[in-house]
């Protein structure tokens, strides 16, 4: 089975029910990791591909936010402009579309394939419904940033997945401090996940993080982004 294959299926598994079951290691790639179905949480959860707005940021719910940041020690900034990618709408950092976008685009950006088919151009494959994230040209991150809406313990959990020839790094960041709780590489071969539990304060935030990786080209890094935070 190819990766671009197991990393569908994962998605797949995700977009319904959930992953159960999941490794605590979080360097190993999805496709090592059985994804099984999980049983319905006893609390409501955050989740990302359930609460996206193309209307609103932050989200609805106020909890997820969606920006970049201009590098890795710069501070979040929310994504303020609209446009268009592959048919849906998207957050991105200006309306001036960018040379071969496939739509009204300029990187960074975050989108959602809210059509009912899989959306393709040339190397990038994406599911229907799959929320996606994308560095830009200058080595910005694109940036999800969720908020503690209380104090208490919660279980986040994240899926990094390659949706193009995808060559990104990716991180978690607690509070905007170094080191990150996660830091992991993406390409065709290997998917990242992510998964802990936290002592968080009202108003903690978790920044889930894209950038252009090792060889500094932001072409083709579209990464697939789940996360589901349930509070324990």
């Amino acid at each position: 089975m190819s990766p671009s294959s197991v990393s569908a299926l994962h998605l797949a598994c995700i977009l319904s029910l959930g992953c159960a079951g999941r490794s605590a290691d979080t360097s190993k790639a999805v496709s090592d990791v059985p994804c099984v179905p999980a049983p319905a949480a006893a609390t409501p959860a955050d989740d990302l591909l359930a609460s996206f707005s193309s209307l609103q940021n932050p989200s609805p719910s106020g909890h997820f936010s969606y920006g970049f940041q201009r590098n890795r020690w710069a501070t979040f900034e929310a994504f303020a402009a609209r446009g268009t990618i592959l048919g849906s709408a998207s957050w991105q950092v200006t309306e001036t579309p960018l040379l071969g976008c496939p739509g009204t685009c300029s990187l960074p950006a975050i989108w959602k394939n809210e059509t009912s088919s899989v959306q393709t151009v040339r190397s990038l494959n994406v599911p229907p419904g799959v929320v996606v994230f994308h560095p830009g040209a200058e080595g910005e991150l694109s940036v999800v940033r969720w908020t503690a809406p209380s104090a208490g313990t919660f279980r986040a959990s994240a899926w990094f997945d390659p949706l193009d020839d995808t060559t990104t790094n990716v991180a978690v960041v607690l509070n905007g401090v170094e080191p990150p709780l996660l830091a992991a590489k993406v390409s065709r071969e290997a998917a990242a996940i992510f998964e802990r539990t936290l002592p968080l304060r009202a108003g903690d935030t978790l920044d889930f993080t894209v950038g252009v990786g090792e060889n500094g080209d932001y072409a083709f890094d579209s990464t697939g982004i789940q996360i589901v935070i349930d509070p324990v």
